[in-house]
């Protein structure tokens, strides 16, 4: 409407003091064409609007994908993943943490482990992923597609019990959940690889001694495999390959998933 002038400093000649019927038609589209990205967020409270005003307004800091998921959804999956985030279990295993809190991170993995639940399947990091999750898990009484929740979370608490119970049988588990791509590997197994039948105690025994194989093949780990190398190295050596680089991408999950059941399967 002619009613903002461009200030005459600004320090291009075509834009210098000019409104917006002075520009040249090339400035006029690029203008029109330029994409403005919305974000709806309803029924958020005063407080949480406030947050984002001040990080947006004093920061200068984008809000987060999780903490998007935050003011768009209210229904069972975030409800059920952020009660978990404030469970102690969740600190103690290693993923709940004050820098992950800080920006939601440990909620969206605990949402990845609770997809890995649902769907007893692994999948590789994806946004919009999760998102498609928290949408047709926002109201499940209403949506004949998805499972019984009741189902989901007592088979959720019940592999978080197990990865519990590895730390308090084996001080030597601690160390390697420090990376949450040990944790996403191990949970998979638990929840997907049918190994409900054996007992803790041989699955911990199992676990750190692959594990510590894992940690000697950190470096060159896919280098110089000798034929007709032990099967328990050569995974050990696959599994460690696939620490580095892009590991939550669908296929290092899948390479370590498989190498790790065959460890624990024995």
């Amino acid at each position: 409407k002619g009613k903002f002038r461009v200030p005459r400093s600004f320090g291009d000649e075509r834009l210098n003091g000019k409104k917006f019927g002075e520009l040249d038609s090339e400035f006029k589209q690029a203008f029109w064409n330029y994409s403005i990205s919305v974000e709806f967020l309803p029924n958020v409270d005063e407080s949480f609007l406030n947050n984002v005003f001040e990080r947006i307004n004093r920061n200068s800091r984008k809000l987060t994908d999780q903490e998007l998921r935050h003011a768009k959804f209210d229904g069972w999956f975030i409800t059920f993943v952020e009660a978990q985030a404030a469970d102690d279990d969740w600190s103690a295993i290693g993923v709940v943490t004050k820098a992950r809190s800080k920006r939601m991170a440990d909620v969206q993995f605990l949402s990845e482990l609770l997809m890995a639940s649902i769907a007893s399947d692994i999948r590789g990091f994806n946004q919009r992923d999760i998102d498609d999750f928290y949408a047709d898990y926002e109201d499940p009484d209403e949506a004949a597609s998805v499972q019984s929740t009741d189902e989901i979370e007592e088979r959720f608490n019940a592999t978080k019990l197990r990865l519990r119970r590895f730390i308090e049988l084996d001080a030597r588990v601690r160390p390697f959940f420090k990376a949450l791509a040990n944790i996403y590997s191990l949970w998979g197994v638990l929840t997907a690889g049918g190994l409900d039948a054996k007992s803790d105690t041989d699955l911990v025994a199992r676990y750190v001694g692959f594990m510590e194989r894992v940690q000697r093949y950190q470096t060159d780990a896919l280098q110089d495999i000798p034929p007709g190398a032990d099967p328990l190295e050569t995974s050990a050596r696959i599994y460690a390959a696939n620490l580095s680089g892009a590991s939550t991408d669908e296929t290092p999950r899948r390479e370590r998933h498989t190498s790790l059941l065959a460890a624990l399967q024995g």
